[in-house]
């Protein structure tokens, strides 16, 4: 099933036309995706055998997901756009 989620997560990211929603997609897939991740991992603490499929798996869609980020994050600086203004509301 997070397979599944995670197939319809990088669909969305690569068709969605809007790049807020794309780089919301994006931080979304990665953040719950490294979720997984670290619940493989600490489970040998809980005295239970991790998934090494599971984690491999999950471990390769969130640097998916993370390299898609930083692909943006580099959109960004080659466009100039990393300028950030800050407004007192009410000023």
């Amino acid at each position: 099933m997070t397979i599944i989620a995670s197939i319809i997560l990088f669909l969305l990211t690569v068709f969605t036309k809007q790049e807020d929603a794309k780089k919301q997609i994006v931080v979304l897939g990665f953040t719950l995706i490294f979720s997984l991740v670290i619940g493989e991992l600490v489970k040998p603490l809980y005295q239970q055998a991790p998934d090494i499929s599971a984690l491999t798996t999950s471990l390769l869609l969130s640097l998916l997901f993370l390299v898609l980020a930083g692909f943006h994050l580099w959109n960004l600086k080659i466009k100039g756009e990393t300028q950030i203004e800050f407004r007192v509301i009410g000023a």
